[in-house]
Parts: structure tokens; sequence; C-alpha cells
């Protein structure tokens, strides 16, 4: 009688208990309203300027990038309009620049016939998903495995070199020598230097190739951990929308990591990009001097004109990077030795000609 009624226990136990076990958890509420309206806090902070920093010239952030790209010229720097001679116009440039700066999709037309219909600077669901708000990537060429390489990858689709032959394409390798002979094998050039005839290649923003090769890199950090460092609201560790210097908000950007005090955090970046400044001086004073060299000479020999590119090539590569060298120091120092070196080897072939 007593295993009896231990079965008629466990049956009426067991059919109180199946339907919670076979039960199927309800589906996720559907989320509404777009990421903007969802995360208010995100998004001001996503749309407020960088404070004003001298060093390095960031006003504003992604939502001015329309905006920045509207009102963008190139530098009036004399050597500049020496190794860059025969740059074309400011207008019209080709509409490819608004793959990124837009956030629209794929552009085929001249720049301001595209302007003429885009009118939404980049926002949030370039780097997350409306739904679920994970980041992704929206841009072709890339793929991550992991979080932590989204935190990066999601700027490398847009900071990234690329050319626009035609619309928007994105060349092969990493190194400064990789792209290079990317361009050779495809014919590729930006232009022809109106002084010397010699092939320009102009690197657009090649963060993403510089980073690669620096200690950051190497050590497993992304691009948000420095530009968009992570702070507390509330309960809450979530990640900066303002992206900017880490040289702004050096506690959150870099002691984390970096057990120093941030004035001397601040004189160790800044002792970086005063020596890379130095010798990309060096250097573009060596490529003018061989662009000199080659006007004034009677006859210039084809190798002279491809150390000519090779030099201008790795002094834009550095200079367009735009960090003064941080992202990676020694890659930096390495590519303006090489400028110097080609350029003065160019100069040489015309004194033994």
């Amino acid at each position: 009688m007593k295993y009896v009624l231990i079965v008629v226990l466990a049956g009426i136990v067991a059919f109180l208990i199946a339907p919670l076990l076979l039960h199927e958890p309800p589906a996720p509420p559907t989320r509404t309203g777009s990421l903007e309206a969802r995360f208010p806090l995100q998004t001001e902070a996503f749309k407020q300027p960088a404070a004003e920093d001298a060093r390095w010239k960031e006003k504003r952030g992604h939502a001015f990038s329309l905006k920045d790209r509207d009102e963008s010229e190139p530098s009036e720097d004399p050597r500049w309009q020496r190794i860059l001679a025969g740059r074309p116009k400011p207008r019209p440039f080709p509409g490819g620049c608004l793959d990124c700066h837009a956030s629209d999709g794929t552009v085929q037309t001249p720049y301001w016939e595209a302007r003429a219909r885009l009118d939404r600077p980049i926002g949030c669901a370039d780097c997350h998903d409306p739904q679920t708000a994970v980041l992704r990537l929206t841009r072709p060429g890339l793929t991550a495995a992991s979080t932590q390489e989204r935190r990066t990858l999601v700027c490398a689709q847009c900071h990234r070199e690329y050319y626009l032959a035609p619309g928007t394409q994105f060349p092969k390798g990493l190194t400064v020598e990789e792209i290079e002979a990317y361009y050779a094998s495809i014919g590729f050039r930006d232009w022809e230097h109106a002084e010397t005839g010699a092939a320009v290649l102009l690197p657009q923003h090649p963060q993403f190739e510089m980073h690669s090769h620096g200690v950051h890199a190497r050590s497993g950090v992304a691009c948000a951990d420095c530009h968009m460092p992570f702070e507390r609201q509330g309960a809450l560790r979530i990640t900066a929308h303002n992206a900017r210097s880490p040289l702004l908000d050096v506690e959150r950007a870099c002691l984390p990591c970096h057990r120093f005090p941030p004035e001397e955090m601040k004189e160790r970046v800044k002792t970086i990009q005063q020596r890379t400044e130095a010798l990309l001086a060096r250097a573009e004073d060596a490529l003018v001097a061989l662009i000199d060299d080659i006007h004034s000479a009677r006859t210039v020999p084809a190798s002279v004109l491809a150390l000519q590119t090779k030099a201008q090539w790795r002094i834009t590569f550095v200079a367009a990077d735009r960090s003064k060298g941080f992202h990676a120091p020694q890659e930096a120092a390495r590519i303006l030795a090489e400028a110097i070196d080609y350029a003065r080897q160019g100069q040489l072939q015309l004194t033994l000609q």
C-alpha cells in the first residue's frame, strides 16, 4: 500500500510540474522605436561636440560627419602644395566619400549630386543593430569573431584606406608596402604630379592600418577602449558615445591600464607626437628637394619618378593617419625613414646620371 501511495504522489507531482518544464518561455517583446529614442543618454552624448584641443583639432564627432565633409579643404601648407601638385580641385568630389560620411548606402554619383538627397549623417544604426543594439558591421570587407574585435572593426569599416575607381573600393593589405603593391598590380594612381609627371597615391585615412601595427592592437586594445572609454551610469558600465581624443579624458581612456599620473600620460603622448612631427617635416623637406631637382633636370629616368611616388606615398600615409604617430610610433618612424631614403636616392640618381 505504501508503494502504491508513493507512485500516486509521484504521478501527481509529475502532472503538476510537467507544464512548467515543457512550457516554452514567452517570446521577448518586440522592440519598437529607433535606437535614438530607446537610448537617449547615449544619443545625446553622441551629438555633443568634443572639447576643442589645438593639438588634435577635434571639435565634432560622428553626428557632424556630413557637415565636416562639406567644409573640408586641402591643406594650405606650401610644402604639401608641392608634394601633391596637380591635386584635383576640391569640387566636384566623387560621391564615394558619402558611403561612410552618410548613412544611406552606396553612392555612385558625383558628390554634390548625391549630397542633395543625402542629409542623414552617421547614426546609431551604422554601428548597432536597430532591434538589439548589438554591434554590427554595415560596410563591406570586414568580419569580426568577437565583441572585442567588433569594437575595433565598427570603426575600421570607415577609418581605413580606400580608393575611388569607380565607387568606393578597399585595397588588399595592412602595411604600406602591401597596399602599394596592390595599387601597382591594378595600375591605380590618384593623379599625376603636375610638375614631374610622377604617379601620386593619396591615402585617405589609414587609421586602422596604422593601429594594427601598434602596441595597443597587439595587446588586444580596441579603438573604443581609448576613443570611447567605459563610463558609469548608475549601476551600468557603458561605452561613451562622444568619440574623441583620449587626451581629453585621460583618466578613463588611459589610466585603467597605465598606472601613471594623468599629466605624465599626456607628456608621453606629446613626446611621441613631437618626435613624429619632426621626422615628418624632415621627410617633407627631402621630398620637396627631390621635386626641385627633378624640375630642373634635363632628363629624368623613370626610376627617379618611381622613387618620388614611393616617398610621397609613405609621407602622406603617416600624415593621413592623423594620430601624429601615436597609433604605431615605431611603424610611423620606419615608414618616414624609408620616405627620406627614397627621396635622397632619387636625388643621388639625378646627380650621377
